[in-house]
């Protein structure tokens, strides 16, 4: 049992010097790989989370978790621009807290703790594309145009 105890704050240290590099930069490709790797300690802490408190079942939790920050950093890192990239990472965040939320309200049966995920899900589908919004308008203010080639009909000159 201390092992895992063990194991999760030494996670739990790395998820935090990871976000130190996801703050200190100097780039954005390791602004993306420091969050990638975060999402993949989160994986980790899942895991050990689960053991730790005797229920290995959290695996399938982590699992999803872990298919899902990997399609979200692929699409991150594939897609143009800074607004299809803010889309890209809000629905793969989106996503993966519903997916987890309804796993732990399967998990839970049919009771007040499952009422209280619900709510948290609502919660989040409110504030995640809010979020969103708002620094994608926060670019454009600051002057950051989108990316539009390829879209829309060819102009014959």
């Amino acid at each position: 049992m201390t092992i895992y105890a063990i194991a999760a704050i030494a996670i739990l240290v790395s998820i935090a010097l990871a976000l130190t590099r996801v703050i200190i930069g100097p780039t954005s490709y390791d602004r993306i790989h420091s969050v990638n790797a975060i999402g993949t300690k989160t994986v980790l802490l899942i895991g050990v989370m689960g053991f730790l408190g005797g229920r290995p079942d959290f695996l399938d939790l982590a699992l999803v978790y872990a298919l899902v920050n990997f399609i979200g950093t692929l699409a991150v890192l594939r897609l143009p621009d800074l607004y299809t990239r803010i889309h890209a990472g809000g629905m793969a965040d989106t996503l993966a807290t519903f997916l987890i939320f309804i796993g732990l309200a399967l998990q839970s049966g049919f009771s007040l703790i499952t009422v209280k995920l619900l709510l948290i899900i609502v919660f989040v589908f409110f504030t995640s594309p809010t979020s969103s919004y708002a620094l994608a308008q926060a670019s454009f203010v600051a002057g950051l145009k989108p990316k539009l080639d390829g879209f829309g009909p060819k102009e014959k000159t």
